[in-house]
């Protein structure tokens, strides 16, 4: 499936906001996208990320040392943290979003972020209910499969 019928997907879905789809279709339109920068298009869209599921408040990030940063949260009045490992600038997304999963499994949230996968490699994350992520699945719009 095209990158142009995937966006068109994802906004008939709601699963984008008019200004990421705007974006992303500028992309298009330059020739500059991918699987991978329509995915980072996603999850930047921080207004839908979640579909106001998942809104943390008191959000804290703390070095703990060169390497070791901690990041913590309050999500429907409790306090979560986790300790997150950087190598250069970036930190282990697996870990971090298993941090923000086990979170919305406490709290019974309708949802779940799941990896979408380009080949057998991860390309980002996208938080869907199970109506969302079969619809996705039907349509082949992602792999969210490792294997598949």
């Amino acid at each position: 499936m095209s990158i142009t019928k995937i966006t068109d997907k994802l906004r008939d879905f709601n699963l984008i906001t008019e200004e990421t789809y705007q974006k992303v279709k500028q992309l298009i339109e330059s020739s500059d996208i991918t699987r991978s920068t329509l995915i980072y298009e996603v999850q930047q869209d921080a207004t839908n990320a979640s579909h106001g599921i998942f809104t943390p408040t008191n959000i804290t990030f703390e070095w703990k040392s060169e390497t070791i940063a901690e990041l913590a949260l309050t999500f429907n009045d409790k306090r979560y943290s986790t300790k997150l490992k950087f190598r250069g600038e970036s930190w282990d997304d697996n870990k971090f979003f298993a941090f923000l999963q086990q979170i919305i499994e406490e709290n019974n949230s309708e949802g779940k972020f799941y990896p979408v996968y380009e080949t057998s490699y991860p390309i980002g994350y996208i938080f869907l209910n199970d109506f969302q992520k079969t619809l996705l699945e039907q349509d082949n719009i992602f792999n969210f499969s490792r294997f598949a």
